[in-house]
Parts: C-alpha cells; sequence; structure tokens
C-alpha cells in the first residue's frame, strides 16, 4: 500500500491484518500493522520507526485502557509499548480512530535496551508457562517462539527458580532476569486484573535476552482486558491470574507463588505495588482525563465503530468506577498512602 501521514505521502509500505480475540468483535475495522522498510530497506516511517500497529481498540470502547497500562508499567520502572491515536482512511473511506503504537521488533529492542541482537520471544502456549503441572523444569523451552532462540534461558529460569530456597530466592531472580521490568508487568497486571497478562493467561508481553548482561527482559502488550472490563475481574494478589476462563482454564503461575512466598521477593515486589498505588495508580488516572477530551469527539464520530455514543460514554463511566473500587481495595490491602 501506498501510505500518506499528515498529508504527506509516505511510500510504498507492507501491510497485513494482526490480532486474535481484539478482531472478533468487530471484523470490520481490522487492526493494521504497518512495515515501512518491507520494500524500501531505507524507508521508515514517523519518528523513524520500521514498524507500526494500528488497533481497532475492539475490546475497549474507551480506547485508554492500554496507554493507562503501559503508563503504569513505565512508571515503575518497566518497558511498554509508546502510543497515541490517528484517524484512518483507506482507499478514500474513513475508518475512524485508531490506538497507534510500537511494535516490538528489533529496533524497538534496542530503543529500550542498547541493543537487538538478542534472542527475543513470545509465548506458543501461555496458559502453561511457569506451571509445573503443565511443563516441569527443563521442558520450558517447548513453550516459547523464539527469534531465532530456542528458548533454553527459560529452562534455566525455571529451573533454578524451583530449586532456590526462599531466603535466596530474590538473588536467583536475579541471576536470570532484569527484577524490575518483570516484577513491574506483575504488579500492574495483578493491580488492574490484566485477564490476558502474565500472572494471567501467560500471554500479551514479549521477552527478550538482553546481550549486555543475557538476562531475561520484559516488555507488556496487549492490556485492553484489563481494569474491570472482562466480567468485572477482580484479581486479589496471592493469585493473580483470577478465575477460570475459557482459554486457560486451569492457570496457575509457580514462579508467582515462590515469589510470593520468599520474603525478600515479595517486599521487592510490594514496594512496586506500593508505589503503584500512591503515585502511578492516581497521575495515569490524572492524565486519563486530559487523553478522554482529546479523543472522545472523535470516537463519538467514528464511521467503523459499533459502539454509539451512550455505549461509550457507559464504558467510560465503568471505568472510573473500576479505578476507583481498586484504589480503595489497594489502601485495604497496603494501609492508606502517606
Amino acid at each position: 500500500a501506498d501510505v500518506t501521514v499528515n498529508g504527506a505521502l509516505v511510500g510504498k509500505v507492507g501491510v497485513r491484518c494482526f490480532g486474535n480475540g481484539s478482531q472478533i468483535s468487530n471484523p470490520a475495522k481490522p487492526n493494521i500493522r504497518i512495515k515501512f522498510n518491507q520494500f524500501d530497506k531505507l524507508l521508515a516511517g514517523p519518528s523513524g520507526v520500521d514498524n507500526l500497529r494500528l488497533k481497532a481498540s475492539g475490546q475497549d470502547p474507551t480506547f485508554l485502557r492500554e496507554p493507562m497500562s503501559y503508563n503504569m508499567v513505565r512508571a515503575l520502572g518497566g518497558h511498554a509499548p509508546y502510543t497515541g491515536w490517528t484517524k484512518v482512511t483507506v482507499n478514500g473511506t474513513p475508518y475512524g480512530m485508531y490506538q497507534t503504537m510500537m511494535h516490538g521488533d528489533s529496533n524497538t529492542m534496542k530503543d529500550f535496551f542498547g541493543n537487538k541482537d538478542g534472542n527475543r520471544y513470545e509465548v506458543a502456549s501461555g496458559c502453561d508457562i511457569f506451571d509445573t503441572g503443565y511443563a516441569a523444569p527443563n521442558k520450558q523451552a517447548a513453550l516459547w517462539a523464539g527469534d531465532p532462540g530456542d528458548g533454553a534461558e527459560f529452562d534455566a529460569f525455571f529451573t533454578a527458580v524451583m530449586a532456590a530456597n526462599p531466603a535466596d530466592m530474590l538473588d536467583v531472580f536475579k541471576q536470570h532476569i532484569d527484577v524490575g521490568d518483570w516484577l513491574s508487568v506483575y504488579a500492574v497486571d495483578m493491580a488492574i486484573s490484566n485477564i490476558d497478562g502474565l500472572a494471567s493467561a501467560g500471554q500479551n508481553f514479549t521477552a527478550y535476552v538482553d546481550t549486555d548482561n543475557f538476562k531475561i527482559r520484559m516488555i507488556q502488550t496487549g492490556a485492553d482486558l484489563t481494569f474491570g472490563n472482562f466480567g468485572d475481574s477482580w484479581y486479589n494478589m496471592e493469585t493473580p491470574w483470577g478465575y477460570a476462563n475459557s482459554w486457560c482454564k486451569n492457570r496457575k503461575d509457580d514462579v508467582y507463588l515462590k515469589m510470593w512466598a520468599s520474603p525478600p521477593a515479595k517486599a521487592a515486589y510490594l514496594n512496586k505495588v506500593r508505589h503503584l498505588q500512591c503515585h502511578a495508580f492516581p497521575a495515569v488516572w490524572q492524565q486519563a482525563q486530559t487523553w478522554k477530551a482529546l479523543i472522545w469527539p472523535h470516537l463519538q464520530n467514528d464511521p467503523k465503530s459499533i459502539y454509539n455514543a451512550t455505549d461509550i460514554e457507559w464504558h467510560f463511566d465503568k471505568l472510573q468506577k473500576y479505578i476507583s473500587k481498586r484504589q480503595i481495595w489497594l489502601a485495604e490491602q497496603l494501609g492508606p498512602c502517606p
């Protein structure tokens, strides 16, 4: 396709659809991935990006949940895609509002971690990762789809964690993973009840093996089934994978349970949750009010949307109520903020 951005022709680019659950609700408005250098290796998109995702936000009519989640992860010291909003036209036909976000390619790894030659992974069987009931130590590698790795890093990590005693758990974590990355994603996923994230469904993230220190890094993705956006989901701290669902009937994250049983590791984790409660959560929600004012007029007049203005306002209201209840719950668990 030829792509024009803000009135300027960029050139001929590669285009394809992506997504699974996020496409089901509104197949007439596809998620679109643009690869700017598919045909011309020197071609780049806005801000020099090689790949860009345009997400129709079929699972989140507010268009706010993913940007809020990613900002929270970054506020805790983790990594997540940068996002924005755009209006899309295809062959002269308006397709309405989309979320724009970075694609987790090798150049994104370079931007985040300073190198891009390490193994990059997504899960091939998410519900099974870090669960001894599905894959014993030394069998985790088969659950990961590597580019180009073979998953050996996850065998080593999982085996070491399962063998460690509670007092040494945090040190074992530090040998294999970037603790700040992982605890940040765990904390946010728990606090916003991410039914499709690392702890719950074991998916919607990119893992990268940093070639500077050979530790596993983490980038959160696909955080639209969050903030009560699936049956008013409500996750606790000890078992943040929630109730059984159609795609993960028996989910259990043994790495998380080992962390929870280790006083040093648990303390590091709860420090993340506390910072989220007292700083990131209120700051991001305040920012979201500005975002809503920006995008609301465009959402009301989206030609491809399956939601009318009343529907969208109901979803905004539901999001606000969930956040208020969740902040009260965090104060009950950890005490009020200073």
